[in-house]
């Protein structure tokens, strides 16, 4: 299938938010979207967003806790690539996620050939905390 006629068989999915839902996603028609992106995603080969840990995501976490958020997903034919958000306010539970992500990539790496999936990790900033504490007159 040819991403227009993938993008045209999304656009007919009646998928409008219920504003007084307190799920996310808010409607069944939503959930059947998503749920198409989930086989679409697997027939393609991006299994890795089913290998994360579930209860690691932004809606299962409050407060400090860590999470991935996935914040793109693009494809053609003969390519896809997925974004994530990375988030942890500890260094080590932080450095624990890019090791996750980098036995996925190996993962994937055995199981299709080598080569098959390149993971980047670009660290945009660290959680000041680490490098304030030191500094800190009361800890």
């Amino acid at each position: 299938m040819r991403a227009y006629e993938r993008l045209l068989s999304y656009v007919v999915i009646h998928t409008t938010s219920n504003e007084e839902a307190e799920t996310t996603p808010s409607t069944k028609r939503q959930f059947d979207l998503a749920n198409i992106l989930v086989k679409e995603m697997k027939e393609l080969g991006i299994e890795d967003a089913s290998m994360l840990p579930p209860a690691e995501t932004p809606e299962h976490t409050e407060g400090r806790e860590g999470f991935y958020h996935l914040t793109d997903i693009r494809g053609d034919v003969e390519t896809a690539e997925i974004a994530y958000i990375v988030r942890d306010h500890d260094a080590a539970f932080f450095a624990s996620k890019q090791e996750t992500l980098r036995r996925i990539e190996k993962t994937l790496n055995e199981k299709y050939g080598s080569g098959t999936v390149a993971l980047t990790i670009t660290e945009q900033y660290l959680n000041m905390i680490e490098k304030i504490r030191p500094h800190m007159l009361y800890r």
